[in-house]
């Protein structure tokens, strides 16, 4: 198990790579918003899931800075899991949480003035194939799933258990929402099923899908 310096260093490390995603996805966030109208899940259930969802990743990304500030209460690790491994584990964890840093802005970067939180296609909306979509179709919440888990086994932290879980349903949930939405558009649906078809959802897909003969 990291000792309390190793824990607080780590954090702050992760802090600063968190700002600096963040200071390299904002350019890529300036450019116009668009205007046209979207076709949007918009259900009371996709609401609360979508107020569960920022609430998770906000909790996941600010965690690192509530150990820096206050160890022994943000710390507050899962004992069963001790043993000689366990700090092979958490640096394995640190390192999945900095894979989700580096894949915030490139993600952005190729997505543009379409990065929203919100599940909707807008209606002059491009399938978008550069950057990481070349070959995962949500590198967004794939990062928010390495970050998330990638943090919950560097820390080890009881606080980080269910907002990590929340991650992973709410990122599955979400990920086929917005599938089922461009598969459903007149204008995008056939391309986008040959877009399914070669690209892996979380991660990339090693061999193309069979199209049913």
């Amino acid at each position: 198990m990291w000792p309390e310096l190793d824990v607080r260093v780590a954090a702050l490390v992760f802090f600063a790579g968190l700002a600096l995603a963040g200071a390299t996805s904002f350019p890529a966030l300036r450019g116009n918003r668009p205007t046209a109208s979207a076709l949007e899940h918009a259900t009371p259930v996709s609401r609360v899931s979508e107020a569960l969802w920022l609430a998770a990743v906000a909790v996941v990304y600010l965690f690192p800075l509530g150990v820096a500030v206050d160890v022994p209460t943000a710390y507050v690790t899962l004992d069963a899991l001790a043993g000689p491994l366990v700090s092979i584990l958490q640096a394995v964890g640190f390192a999945l949480a900095f894979v989700g840093l580096v894949l915030v802005p490139w993600s952005v970067r190729a997505l543009g003035r379409y990065t929203t939180f919100r599940i909707e296609v807008r209606e002059e909306q491009p399938i978008v194939e550069q950057g990481p979509y070349a070959r995962i179709r949500h590198p967004l919440y794939s990062a928010n799933l390495f970050v998330g888990l990638g943090l919950l086994l560097a820390f080890l932290s009881v606080w980080l258990v269910v907002p990590a879980v929340l991650i992973v349903v709410l990122a599955v949930r979400r990920a086929s929402a917005e599938e089922e939405m461009f598969l459903r558009s007149p204008r995008l649906g056939t391309r986008y099923a040959a877009y399914v078809a070669r690209t892996g959802r979380f991660l990339p897909r090693l061999t193309d899908r069979k199209e049913p003969t």
